[in-house]
């Protein structure tokens, strides 16, 4: 189930393909640089969750000045209101790069630090030539099998060599049978399925969230992906 109602979908890829078309052909902000400025942001935490005050309640360019103001750049903001320029929307790649990544990471359910792990925003706006004028099934698809071949690690391997311990270790730390351990390492057995229990024991251990283990599956709903921009 994603994280937040349906309803609220296309009000989120407005909102986000403004937010990124006004940072960077209005405010002069680099893709990158202001991408990385949302990721920290709280904006970011409550996009991912839906809130209408974020996703449908303001405005992208809105966003966009306080992500900027809040990181320190009170004078790109100051510019950009003397000159009244901001407002204007219209598709662009990053306009296109935005609209289209809020709606896979509603339908994927991955936050947007993972999908930024995987497939880097730059990489995203570049995909526009070859996707923007083909739905968002054939973007969602390609997003997909781009995100499986760069994270080839189950997320519980992945936290557990950045955590520095053998599965045996975590075993010990967890309870979970080092068995078991393997066979979620090796998606053998679906840890999107398992127990809660077993599931926080892990976090625990890892010190991480029990939803950071989750691995990634396709959505069905992007089969319903056929609106266009």
């Amino acid at each position: 189930m994603s994280a937040y109602d349906e309803a609220y979908v296309d009000h989120a890829r407005t909102v986000m393909g403004s937010m990124l078309q006004t940072a960077v052909r209005e405010l002069g902000v680099p893709l990158v640089d202001f991408y990385a400025m949302f990721l920290a942001s709280p904006v970011c935490v409550e996009f991912e969750r839906g809130n209408p005050a974020v996703v449908a309640g303001r405005s992208g360019a809105e966003l966009a000045l306080q992500i900027v103001q809040d990181a320190g750049h009170q004078d790109v903001v100051r510019f950009a209101l003397a000159s009244g320029r901001l407002g204007r929307v219209t598709p662009t790649a990053e306009y296109w790069a935005g609209w289209a990544l809020a709606y896979y990471q509603w339908a994927s359910e991955l936050s947007f630090a993972r999908i930024e792990a995987a497939v880097a925003i730059g990489e995203v706006a570049a995909m526009y030539d070859g996707y923007h004028e083909g739905g968002l099934l054939a973007f969602c698809e390609e997003m997909d099998r781009r995100y499986a071949l760069a994270m080839p690690q189950s997320r519980l391997k992945a936290l557990r060599i950045l955590a520095g311990i053998s599965q045996n270790d975590l075993s010990l730390i967890s309870g979970v049978p080092v068995r078991s351990i393997q066979q979620y390492e090796q998606r053998q057995k679906n840890i999107n399925k398992a127990g809660l229990q077993t599931a926080c024991a892990l976090a625990r251990a890892l010190g991480c969230r029990p939803e950071d283990l989750l691995e990634h599956v396709p959505s069905s709903q992007y089969a319903y992906a056929v609106v266009e921009l």
